[in-house]
């Protein structure tokens, strides 16, 4: 992502630090909520408290704190990919629309019915990326 980020023209070194900084908070957030749900398999686990925060944890680590990584991930993939005309317009159109649902889904926080921006952003991100990768691993041979 950052390569692409490089070779997309203006503002290259702001793209690919949100692509590094994107991705890493997705990264983290997901390692956060796989070791809260592992949490839930020990003793605090069996502690109806301990297992309702860990639960709360994992769920707010891995759905809107990852949504806001994933969507700046999505969001460099989408522009990147405009810019260099290595992905088709409307595939760029809905990774941006992808990435403002990522970047939305912290508002379940305030009122949980913005809770549908999770899984907009999730899965329309995912169908985004694997369309990019597939065309971009085209473009690599």
């Amino acid at each position: 992502m950052a390569r692409l980020a490089t070779r997309s023209g203006q503002r290259t070194r702001a793209l690919r630090t949100a692509a590094v900084a994107g991705g890493g908070l997705a990264t983290a957030a997901l390692a956060t909520s796989a070791l809260c749900t592992l949490a839930l398999s020990g003793r605090r686990g069996q502690d109806e408290d301990s297992a309702a925060t860990l639960a709360r944890r994992a769920f707010a680590a891995g759905g809107p704190i990852h949504g806001v990584g994933f969507g700046v991930l999505t969001g460099v993939l989408a522009l990147a990919g405009l810019r260099t005309g290595e992905l088709p317009r409307p595939v760029a159109i809905l990774g941006l629309i992808s990435a403002a649902s990522g970047l939305l889904s912290p508002l379940y926080f305030v009122k949980e019915a913005a809770g549908w921006f999770i899984p907009v952003g999730r899965f329309s991100g995912l169908l985004v990326s694997a369309i990019a990768g597939v065309r971009l691993g085209r473009h690599s041979r």
